[in-house]
């Protein structure tokens, strides 16, 4: 039985159709299977980075009302008013998830993870029409099958499936691979556009898919079987021409779309603050390590401490740009033969991919960011599936005279797809919570002021509060005028109880950046924790001008208001909220109140309700007291307690209910505790008279 070397694998010379069909089924099922486990421990992963601004914060996305706004106020797509973006078709993603999870992150996982497999299955298709252009004859169904999975289960992708903001990058690709598989699938729709649409959408998710003619191009050269060494000969021009023409339409779709972006970007958007010429600088190395990433994934951070590299003759910037010329070189090379097109097509993909971070026309708020991998990973699958391809059609000789190489050659795929699956499976428990998350930043990033941040946040969030201030300050021996950090190392301090130390850090936090929202919010939540609301109320009001899709700012002042029964600016600001997001249940819970607003039980009832702290179950218990309900004003009393062991206003408050119910022992038991705990708490002494005199005693 004789053996042919046929793509990746090996079948025998007889095999039949249908034994080959069987055995590509086969393969996909391992692969869809093999993809499933690999995923399987990401559904349950948190929001992380710009997801709180994005997706928590953000009160656009909780209703499906909003959509029509996506595409016409980019403010709608963060409540953080230097990252909102253009990006409607995004934003109306997101809104569909928060819909069907009421803003759970299982439900954006799920869709990022379908998006995925659709993504995986139109590679695949992809894939069999590109290596056909150049092998007609070959197995380029498995070859494809085979290149689709490994990249589907490549451990870089990872960090973009788990990080939810990364579906910028995740949708926007897939939209670009769906628009050029419908231009090489179907030429007879190009003549009506139909591939523009999904291009158009791509670009309404992310600015950097308006390359997404280049793609285009770079197929049509493929396709047509025109060189790179041709394209400037005179007697191909009119090919080139022809080419160029063909391209026009995306260019001028993606061309005005891009142009509306920059248009309905706000004044405040601001998306890095870095030198144009230091982060252009930086690029060509950074192109080294997403190649270097490809081949060896072990490095991966979700946020890596490299610094902007200031100087022209930086060793790095030559090793960069002498990589980025060979691998242009080997483009070139590959292009002069038909059978090694795919090569340099996946080569220019790549190029093309890390074009848009790469450029500095808008740099980045970082220098390098291993999601920015995912876009041109597609192009080096290609390259690096065809050239094993080739590579194994060429000594099929030797294949055929050796079942050991043969086997050890599966053995060695078979390895690799089960290392990049493992490597997946270990990634997203990195990205199942902050606190491992940051904490796999602190090793592999030391030096990155934000991780140490975000990872002292994960630890004040379990309650070791001196161990992230510790974070803290060494995050700002980094970073002196980072705000953010300036604010949580404000509120670790005041957990801690040194409320001047915090104070000087909130107008430090003012100082750093008076353009961010946070820095008044979180200093308005300070100040109203210390009863000085005169003081925070302006505070509220200026980040809520900043960033009017914040909604915790929106809350904390609804219910400042409420506090204050300031009926007539609760009802102001509750209206506002509603016109963001009329399905929110916060806001609508304080319209009640406002309605309500005659009945002080009532209102305090549902104010204990939507703030159930301490105090608010005092104020109940109080309301119930003037309204003769003994028994809820003990209960309310009690559930103070729950909260606050040491209240001597609850014990009190219970101690003269129950002597209005004219239950003796239980009044004296409750004045007697609230004494035990302040022997001068001279109201609790009064009523415990009063408990006492019940009998006659003094």
């Amino acid at each position: 039985m004789a053996f042919k070397v046929e793509g990746f694998i090996v079948s025998t010379g007889d095999s039949t159709v249908r034994q080959k069909k069987t055995f590509f089924w086969l393969l996909a099922a391992v692969l869809t299977a093999g993809i499933a486990i690999a995923y399987s421990n990401h559904f349950e992963n948190g929001f992380h980075f710009d997801d709180s601004h994005v997706i928590e914060q953000n009160l656009n996305i909780r209703s499906l009302g909003n959509i029509p706004r996506f595409f016409t106020d980019a403010t709608t797509f963060s409540a953080l008013p230097a990252n909102q973006s253009y990006r409607p078709f995004l934003a109306t993603l997101f809104a569909l998830a928060y819909h069907a999870g009421g803003g759970s992150p299982v439900w954006f996982h799920i869709f990022a993870f379908c998006l995925f497999v659709v993504l995986g299955t139109l590679l695949f298709f992809l894939f069999r029409k590109i290596f056909a252009l150049a092998d007609p004859d070959g197995d380029n169904d498995t070859v494809a099958l085979l290149a689709a999975g490994f990249y589907t289960l490549h451990t870089a992708n990872a960090e973009t499936v788990n990080y939810v903001s990364a579906g910028s990058d995740l949708l926007s690709t897939l939209l670009m691979v769906a628009a050029l598989f419908t231009y090489a699938a179907r030429p007879a729709w190009r003549k009506f556009g139909l591939y523009l649409l999904p291009a158009a959408l791509a670009v309404l998710t992310k600015e950097v898919s308006v390359v997404f003619p280049l793609f285009l191009l770079a197929y049509i050269l493929l396709e047509q079987k025109l060189p790179l060494t041709d394209l400037f000969k005179a007697d191909k021009k009119g090919e080139l021409d022809r080419s160029i023409l063909m391209v026009l339409p995306s260019v001028l779709v993606c061309g005005g779309l891009i142009g509306l972006s920059s248009r309905m970007l706000p004044g405040t958007y601001t998306p890095s603050t870095l030198s144009r010429v230091s982060y252009v600088l930086t690029q060509p190395f950074a192109i080294v390590h997403y190649f270097n990433s490809f081949f060896l994934p072990l490095n991966l951070s979700a946020d890596a401490d490299w610094t902007p590299i200031t100087r022209v003759f930086d060793d790095r910037v030559m090793v960069g740009v002498v990589f980025i010329v060979v691998m242009a070189a080997l483009a070139v090379w590959a292009s002069r033969k038909d059978r090694t097109m795919p090569i340099a097509f996946g080569i220019i993909w790549f190029l093309i991919g890390v074009l848009p971070p790469s450029c500095g026309v808008v740099p980045l708020a970082e220098v390098i960011n291993d999601h920015r991998m995912f876009l041109p990973f597609i192009g080096l699958t290609i390259a690096a599936s065809w050239v094993i391809t080739l590579a194994a059609q060429k000594r099929e000789g030797i294949w055929r005279r050796s079942p050991a190489l043969r086997a050890g050659f599966v053995v060695l795929i078979f390895a690799l797809f089960c290392g990049h699956a493992y490597g997946t499976f270990q990634r997203n428990k990195v990205w199942k919570s902050e606190e491992t998350l940051w904490y796999d930043v602190t090793l592999k990033s030391p030096n990155n002021a934000r991780g140490l941040m975000n990872y002292g946040l994960a630890l004040m969030s379990k309650g070791d509060v001196r161990e992230a201030l510790g974070c803290f300050e060494r995050g700002l021996a980094l970073s002196p005028d980072y705000v953010y950090l300036h604010i949580n190392t404000a509120i670790a301090q005041n957990a801690l109880r040194q409320v001047a130390a915090a104070e000087g850090h909130f107008r430090k936090a003012l100082k750093c950046d008076p353009q961010y929202f946070g820095c008044y919010f979180y200093y308005a939540r300070f100040l109203h924790e210390h009863n000085r609301s005169e003081e925070a109320l302006p505070l509220l009001a200026k980040a809520v001008e900043l960033s009017p899709g914040f909604s915790e700012a929106r809350y904390l002042l609804m219910r400042m208001y409420a506090q204050q029964r300031d009926w007539r600016a609760l009802e102001a600001a509750v209206d506002q909220t509603l016109k963001l997001s009329f399905e929110d249940p916060t806001a609508r819970a304080y319209r009640e109140v406002v309605l309500n607003s005659a009945d002080p039980v009532r209102v305090q009832e549902l104010v204990t309700k939507l703030d159930p702290t301490p105090d608010n179950y005092i104020w109940l218990s109080l309301a119930y007291y003037g309204n003769n309900q003994f028994d809820k004003c003990i209960e309310a009393s009690r559930q103070a307690l729950k909260m606050r062991p040491t209240s001597v206003q609850a014990y009190n408050n219970i101690c003269i209910a129950y002597v209005r119910l004219g239950k003796r022992n239980s009044a004296i038991e409750a004045c007697e505790s609230a004494l035990a705990i302040d022997p001068h708490f001279e109201l609790a002494r009064n009523n415990l008279g009063l408990a006492r005199a019940l009998n006659g005693e003094q």
